[in-house]
């Protein structure tokens, strides 16, 4: 290589063959997060159906679906689902809350950059967390991460249509919404300005997921399939988001 030629940038990994595409559409009007699904400014998103559900799961699979829409300050997300076997007793920020009904957003913004998963059950505790290495860790390690402050969180504007905590479990048909508003500023700490921000054709990778990993029935549903392997942690396996 020439010593006066630039680097080349990372690039992401190929894209999985069984990996889903989509597109986070700019929103006309920031949407409400209260809105009923697909109601007003949603109607303008993408549905992402949460439909791909992993053999070692119970043979509950929910309806789950998640819209996406963005503008200069922020990314919004809304989750939608038909659900039954509900219960939610995580309460607190950064506690477990795959554990209960719950629906989460993993995203990887940048090659030279980690991933964060935001994890929030049916009542809207959240768990939030970046990863900064997207390799593999050692056999029987796991993943170094870091946890953004509670102060940090409270940046994420989120909205639930259930209340906590949800014990005992509900055993029939419930539907339920949650929606978030997450500033890119609150990526900026992480990942840097420019990845924080993104633009019309910016990709990122990510996935949309649907767990209740100590519900009844447990099951672990994705929006692009995360292979034989049951574990959500599989960056190299996201589907492709691209800003419209």
């Amino acid at each position: 290589m020439n010593p006066s030629t630039p680097p080349l940038s990372p690039e992401f990994p190929v894209l999985p063959h069984d990996a889903d595409s989509g597109v986070i559409r700019r929103a006309s009007t920031p949407p409400n997060l209260d809105a009923l699904a697909g109601e007003g400014i949603w109607a303008e998103s993408e549905v992402f159906a949460i439909d791909q559900y992993h053999p070692d799961g119970s043979d509950h699979h929910p309806r789950a679906t998640a819209r996406a829409l963005y503008d200069d300050e922020a990314l919004y997300l809304q989750f939608s689902v038909e659900d039954r076997y509900v219960r939610a007793v995580q309460t607190e920020y950064q506690a477990s809350v795959c554990t209960d009904s719950c629906v989460e957003f993993f995203f990887w913004a940048s090659p030279a950059a980690g991933y964060f998963n935001v994890e929030m059950n049916c009542g809207a505790a959240m768990l939030w967390q970046y990863y900064p290495d997207v390799a593999p860790p050692p056999p029987g390690e796991w993943r170094k991460k870091v946890q953004p402050s509670a102060e940090e969180a409270g940046a994420l504007e989120r909205w639930a249509q259930l209340s906590l905590p949800i014990e005992p479990e509900v055993s029939g048909p419930l539907d339920w919404r949650l929606a978030m508003r997450l500033p890119f500023a609150a990526l900026k700490p992480y990942v840097g300005a420019g990845v924080a921000h993104p633009k019309p054709g910016t990709v990122w990778r990510a996935n949309f997921y649907k767990c209740g990993d100590h519900t009844s029935h447990p099951h672990w549903g994705a929006w692009s399939s995360i292979g034989p392997e049951l574990s959500f942690h599989q960056p190299t396996r996201f589907g492709q988001l691209v800003f419209g």
